[in-house]
């Protein structure tokens, strides 16, 4: 039971999320840069954060306490 309220477990759960969001986002930038026009690059990384962040969000909240 006390390993579920664990400080350790909720900083390993944003580490982890953050390290997925900065992964995504970059992956999304570099994929759609190759051979493309500056606003195709700008959209492609602008949904892949907006969707990366709710994505993560519903996935971690439970794990990091806060909801």
């Amino acid at each position: 039971r006390l390993l579920f309220f664990s400080p350790n477990r909720s900083i390993i759960s944003e580490c982890l999320a953050s390290f997925f969001y900065v992964f995504i986002v970059c992956g999304a930038a570099a994929g759609a840069g190759v051979g493309a026009s500056v606003s195709s690059v700008l959209l492609a990384t602008a949904l892949a954060s907006g969707l990366a962040m709710a994505a993560l969000t519903q996935c971690f909240i439970h794990i990091s306490g806060m909801w």
